[in-house]
Order: C-alpha cells, then structure tokens, then sequence
C-alpha cells in the first residue's frame, strides 16, 4: 500500500478538478477543499476541468476524468452517498449528486486532515506542513 503525498513543505504536486459541467454544489465542493486546503497547510491547489489535459496527480471531485472506472455504479449511492478512494497518484471524491460531492469533501477534511466542523461559527482547523492519504 503506498501512501500520497498531498502536500509537502508547503508544497504541493497536485491540482483539484471538477467536471466542466459541474453543477453549483460540485463547484463549491472544489473550491472549499482548495480554500480549507489552504488553511491547513498553506499551499493553494489550483481548481480546473477535466477539460485540461490529465497530470499524475490529481484529486477529482465528482464525475470527471476516469471516475466511472473507480466506482461504475455511481447511482447506486444515492442522493447523498460518496465514496473515497486513493487509486495509484489520484485521490477522488465521489458523489452520485453535488450534494454528495460536497459531503465527501467535508467527509475527506475531517477524517484525514483532521477538521472538526462543530456548527456554521464553529470550526477547527489543524495546520500541518505535510498531509497524507494512505
């Protein structure tokens, strides 16, 4: 089992990509991973569609690229299922809906980097120079 590296030293390989028909919810979804992303290790990932060529490391959220592959029975989640999974450099988090995108991404934050989301005003954000998914 390998582990990826998302971000190191304040740096970072990886970029966040959404389809490029994504819905409002999907967007948000990239756009707060990048933004809490941020908070936590102080490097920024850039958010693109899947209309730019494909790089090694990448982390999709929502049906783009070769998510059908990672999980071909999307619909079988349900409004609000998701799934996460680490599959050679790329991280996906999958939703069958934008809303199921969006609960992946918090899901993500929390159990791997380590947020608490208590209430709309109260959060806790951890910092780290080095964030990991095994």
């Amino acid at each position: 089992m390998s582990t990826l590296y998302l971000t190191h030293n304040q740096t970072s390989d990886y970029r966040i990509v959404l389809p490029k028909t994504a819905d409002a919810a999907t967007t948000n979804a990239a756009n707060e991973l990048s933004a809490y992303l941020a908070k936590i290790t102080g490097v920024s990932l850039p958010v693109i569609t899947d209309e730019i060529p494909s790089a090694e490391h990448e982390i999709i959220v929502g049906i783009a690229r070769n998510a059908e592959d990672v999980i071909p029975d999307i619909a079988s989640l349900g409004e609000d299922g998701f799934v996460i999974r680490a599959l050679d450099e790329k991280l996906y988090l999958l939703g069958a809906s934008g809303r199921g995108n969006l609960y992946a991404v918090y899901d993500f934050l929390e159990k791997f980097a380590g947020c608490r989301f208590y209430a709309s005003y109260y959060e806790k954000i951890p910092q780290t120079d080095l964030l990991t998914v095994p």
